[in-house]
């Protein structure tokens, strides 16, 4: 199976509902919990600051769909 970034939106989508906009970079984000070395999508959930924490991401294995992190950057 190969995920595709559009793909890896719907699951992160899922995973966390975005509340305006998302963003997809490949790799692990800085100060995401590195739970594996396999090739990554990075979906950054977009939405008004929450006062709080950092940018919420979901990071979604680019061969299994499966969703290896997800939380807040800079918590």
């Amino acid at each position: 199976m190969n995920i595709d970034s559009e793909t890896a939106k719907g699951i992160a989508a899922s995973r966390w509902p975005p509340a305006h906009s998302m963003l997809v970079s490949e790799g692990w984000p800085s100060g995401a919990y590195k739970t594996s070395d396999e090739p990554v999508w990075a979906v950054h959930i977009l939405g008004p600051p929450l006062g709080v924490g950092g940018d919420r991401v979901v990071v979604v294995s680019k061969a299994s769909g499966i969703v290896l992190w997800a939380g807040r950057l800079g918590e």
